[in-house]
């Protein structure tokens, strides 16, 4: 939508540029507010405030320009929060403090923090020093530390050495007396009824969310689950969140049950900052988890390279656990877009507007639908490496995000957020929410009508830059929408399994053929740009997520909302249901290829996606992957492994002898893919050795076939022993021993590795 009749009103005019400026009373809200909170009313509130310009100059430092004041390490939303909270508890003492931004991680007079260390070791100074100034729950890994630090120290903190910056480490999961739908829509209640039927007994899954048993006010205690059986007996929490949460994770513990009860549950908090989560997935591998299942995202988790949380899932997927990840829940509200400078307009520090309008016009608006009561989370990146993962020399560029008004407002900023990028981290994070007190655009009533703006301040302009819009109501973006994927974060790491969500009535158990994805559910298509070392990459890196999809919405006895669905219980919807569900099913593929360590993590994921019923666009999509999980198929591709020296039917004879040479009755077993002859490589050399009988059989062949996984199409001929005149076929790494009355073969190419032998014949 152009709005170029409208500049002689708002702009003023500098040889022939122009430049974009706030009025009057939004001057300060303009140029000063950084992260700052959001709505009209806050900022006249503000202007007059002495703690307010106290904060400005923190910041920005005696000219009120830039960041180079005291605390201009601090991510403004922290210097803003520890002026505010000071004035509060100085003339309000005793009254509890309440933040405006209901994502900002703060409790009881603490929030949590993230630091970007300048080196590796810089963490083992800091930490006594944290301590010394209050901090709890210190974690670190890599360049990053957390740690919830009393605000009122937020300011010595920025002072000590190693300090980069310092910013709150904002996150959310991905949610949207009972047994979840999602066991009948997988059919995972009848892969359990496969005889002799499997449970995901002897597997342990790692779940990780924001916490297990925190919650204040729940329909359920987890004690109350656990007597219910509506969670195992056992469950193993490393740890818990510091503060009270809602339990997400023990919900999604409750699906897991469901689907698998026969498994051991562990649970460790994804609520402690980036660090910490990364330390927790590890954790829980160390402890023995399996499988590993989560639905947390921090929002300054890299976009373009892999950050520590996605670092640490590619760690513990090399030692074999299956990792399953939550897509997100922002269906295709994204903008992405190389940044196009604007020659009309310059920005509010003298650097080219983006311009949205890719055609040969110029608009330098992004407009938006944001209704009252509904708020908006804007994430923006661009690809440039971060210097809190990979260190220097980090972000080259610093790229400004606003939101002004419409109308006659248009030109007014409401929102916005003006970190200084430059060696820093290419994101910019600010929420606005529309509280219904808004009225600038010139038409009696609230707005709801915004328009977006980017500024380019310094550095090159980026090559892509994207936006995530993460919204709590509704929103619309009205032009310009390129409606990319938002699937990113570790979710979107190479080896990670991203489950996309379908709802459980809107699958084939429920009469809906195909499935149907949720439309929330997040898309990938977003490309790795770098290295973990930060090194632009020569090709752009497709991880091909999501890789599967599984059902939401079933029941929880606490979590949810109410569903007319026949029940009272409410019904947990977002991908954050349906990651457990396929969490779930992986332990019942392992317990039947044997138990832990039987099937690799690709093993899984290649099961899961060969037997998933195609939804959405025909093949893998980058909606649903491959499409929605149907457990008993999978269970179904799996082949049991048989312990050949047994007597599995009790005639006296080994299956290994009758079912190789032919003379004994049960031979005929063979033909049953029932009892299928698999042997699992022990230490050392694989030997067969088969009893020949003392009359070979006439057109009788023996076929040995080896595999390192137990997928059934994944087994190729090594061995093949023709009877009629004795000739024998070797592959690769056979070698074979003919003895009287029985001979040997070794498969020496297996012998350091993991093998499977599958034994046949035909008569």
């Amino acid at each position: 939508m152009k709005r170029t009749t409208l500049f002689t009103i708002f702009l003023t005019l500098l040889s022939t540029q122009c430049h974009l400026y706030a009025q009057d009373d939004f001057e300060d809200r303009i140029k000063f507010s950084g992260n700052s909170p959001d709505g009209l009313q806050q900022a006249f509130v503000n202007q007059d405030k002495t703690w307010y310009q106290d904060a400005k100059q923190a910041y920005h430092g005696n000219d009120l320009i830039g960041a180079d004041g005291a605390l201009s390490k601090l991510d403004w939303s922290l210097v803003y929060t520890l002026y505010q909270w000071t004035n509060h508890t100085t003339i309000n003492p005793g009254v509890s403090y309440e933040h405006e931004d209901e994502l900002y991680p703060y409790v009881e007079g603490k929030h949590l923090i993230e630091i970007a260390c300048s080196a590796d070791e810089t963490w083992m100074q800091l930490e006594p020093a944290l301590i010394g100034l209050g901090a709890t729950g210190i974690s670190h890994a890599g360049l990053q530390m957390n740690a919830w630090l009393p605000i009122a120290n937020t300011d010595e903190a920025a002072q000590l050495d190693g300090v980069e910056f310092i910013r709150p480490a904002y996150r959310t999961t991905r949610s949207g007396l009972t047994t979840s739908q999602g066991d009948l829509a997988l059919s995972a209640d009848l892969g359990r009824a496969i005889s002799p039927g499997f449970s995901g007994k002897g597997i342990t899954i790692g779940t990780l969310s924001d916490s297990f048993a925190t919650a204040t006010a729940t329909a359920t205690t987890a004690e109350q689950d656990e007597t219910n059986d509506d969670l195992p007996t056992g469950i193993e929490v490393l740890q818990d969140a510091n503060q009270a949460e809602s339990d997400e994770g023990r919900a999604m513990m409750q699906i897991i049950h469901d689907l698998a009860p026969g498994s051991e549950q562990q649970f460790f908090t994804a609520f402690n900052g980036q660090a910490n989560f990364a330390n927790g997935i590890r954790a829980l591998a160390d402890a023995g988890c399996d499988i590993i299942v989560d639905d947390v995202f921090y929002f300054s988790e890299p976009f373009f390279q892999n950050g520590l949380v996605a670092q640490a899932v590619n760690d513990v997927t090399e030692q074999g656990v299956a990792y399953f990840s939550a897509a997100g829940n922002s269906g295709r509200q994204s903008y992405e877009s190389p940044f196009q400078p604007s020659t009309e307009i310059l920005g509010l520090s003298g650097g080219p507007l983006h311009d949205f309008d890719s055609s040969e016009g110029t608009d330098t608006f992004m407009e938006l639908t944001i209704p009252e009561g509904s708020s908006v989370t804007f994430a923006m990146q661009w690809d440039q490496p971060f210097a809190s993962v990979s260190g220097a020399p980090g972000c080259q560029s610093d790229i400004d995000i606003l939101l002004t008004g419409s109308g006659n407002g248009q030109f007014r900023v409401l929102g916005s957020s003006f970190a200084s990028n430059v060696g820093g981290d290419p994101v910019e994070i600010f929420t606005f929410a529309n509280d219904g007190t808004i009225d600038i655009d010139g038409v009696p009533g609230a707005d709801t009508t915004f328009n977006l703006v980017l500024e380019g301040v310094a550095g090159p302009l980026p090559g892509i830059l994207k936006i995530i819009f993460f919204d709590r109501g509704s929103f619309a973006i009205n032009e310009f929408d390129t409606q990319s994927g938002t699937l990113v974060g570790h979710a979107n790491a190479e080896k990670a399994i991203a489950v996309a969500a379908a709802a459980f009535f809107q699958t084939p158990a429920f009469g809906a053929n195909p499935p149907q994805l949720e439309s929330f559910s997040s898309p990938g298509g977003n490309f790795l740009l770098f290295t973990d070392d930060g090194v632009r990459l020569e090709q752009a890196l497709d991880t091909k997520q999501p890789r599967i999809t599984a059902t939401d919405g079933g029941n929880t006895t606490f979590f949810g909302q109410q569903l007319n669905d026949g029940d009272t219980f409410p019904n947990f919807f977002g991908t954050s249901a349906a990651a457990p569900h396929a969490a779930a099913v992986a332990a019942l593929l392992l317990e039947k290829a044997g138990g832990p360590g039987s099937l690799s993590p690709s093993d899984i994921d290649a099961t899961l996606r060969e037997t998933a019923i195609d939804m959405n666009a025909p093949g893998i999509d980058e909606d649903s992957g491959a499409g929605l999980i149907d457990a008993l198929a999978a269970l179904n591709f799996i082949i049991s492994p048989v312990d050949l020296t047994s007597d599995n039917d009790g005639d006296g004879v080994a299956l290994l002898l009758e079912l190789a040479i032919g003379t004994d009755p049960d031979v005929a077993d063979f033909k049953n893919p029932a009892r299928p002859a698999i042997s699992q490589n022990a230490d050392g050399k694989i030997a067969f050795t088969f009893g020949r009988g003392s009359e070979p059989l006439a057109g009788t062949v023996l076929i040995v076939e080896r595999s390192t996984t137990l997928l059934e199409d994944s087994f190729e001929e090594v061995y093949r022993f023709e009877f009629d005149d004795e000739s024998s076929t070797l592959g690769s790494g056979i070698v074979e021993e003919l003895l009287e009355n029985q001979f040997l073969i070794t498969d020496e190419l297996q012998a350091e590795g993991r093998a499977f032998y599958r034994l046949s014949a035909s008569f």
